[in-house]
Parts: structure tokens; C-alpha cells; sequence
């Protein structure tokens, strides 16, 4: 009986019972208040459970080098399984990403996108 209190209370106990949705809670809240190392475990863990805004999380700390060293290659992974499922926060992240790679392959087109975004 305690243990159904505990669980609608804690997202970080919901997201070790396997809530995606907890992770990304978790991890938003860590980013917040700073805790990097968390933002991105717990990201990671909710991205893995197919929540796609969790992986954004995970993606946003790798790509900032927060908890670590900067990964631009795994950001841009999680990025894009977060648009697979259905993120749009992770789209616009994939979108800049291939706008910004098209520009250093100098497409004028891609330069200006970027600067009016």
C-alpha cells in the first residue's frame, strides 16, 4: 500500500519501473537545475524506453557537452530517433543539423536558412 503512494510521487521511481515519459521528466528537471550527468542518463534511459522527447533531453546534453565530453555524432543520433518518435523539438534539431552540414558544403541556400532561423 505505501509503494502505490510512493510510485504517482517520485517520476524517478516511475522511470526505474519503466516510464519513458518519468525519464524525460526526470531529465528535464535535471538539465533545469543543473545536474548534467542526470539530464543525460535519465535522457537516455527514456529514449531507450521509445520517448521520444527524453532522447531530445539526452541529445541537448551531448550536443552541449554537459555531463561529459561533446558527442555533435551521438546528438545528432538521438535527435533523430527522437523525430522518429514524434518530437518535434528533436525535428527542428535534426533539420538545423543537416541545414548547418549543407552550409559547410557551401550551398548559399542552407547559409541563409540558418542565419534567418
Amino acid at each position: 500500500m505505501i509503494l502505490a503512494s510512493v510510485i504517482p510521487a517520485s517520476p524517478s521511481l516511475r522511470c526505474r519501473f519503466g516510464s519513458g515519459a518519468s525519464c524525460a521528466e526526470v531529465a528535464a528537471d535535471a538539465s533545469d537545475t543543473g545536474d548534467r550527468d542526470d539530464a543525460r542518463e535519465y535522457g537516455d534511459r527514456g529514449c531507450s524506453r521509445g520517448f521520444g522527447a527524453a532522447c531530445t533531453v539526452a541529445g541537448l546534453a551531448l550536443q552541449r557537452g554537459e555531463g561529459g565530453k561533446r558527442d555533435l555524432a551521438g546528438a545528432e543520433l538521438l535527435f533523430r530517433r527522437g523525430c522518429a518518435l514524434g518530437d518535434e523539438v528533436a525535428c527542428g534539431r535534426v533539420h538545423g543539423i543537416e541545414l548547418d552540414k549543407r552550409c559547410q558544403r557551401y550551398s548559399a541556400f542552407a547559409c541563409k536558412q540558418l542565419a534567418d532561423d
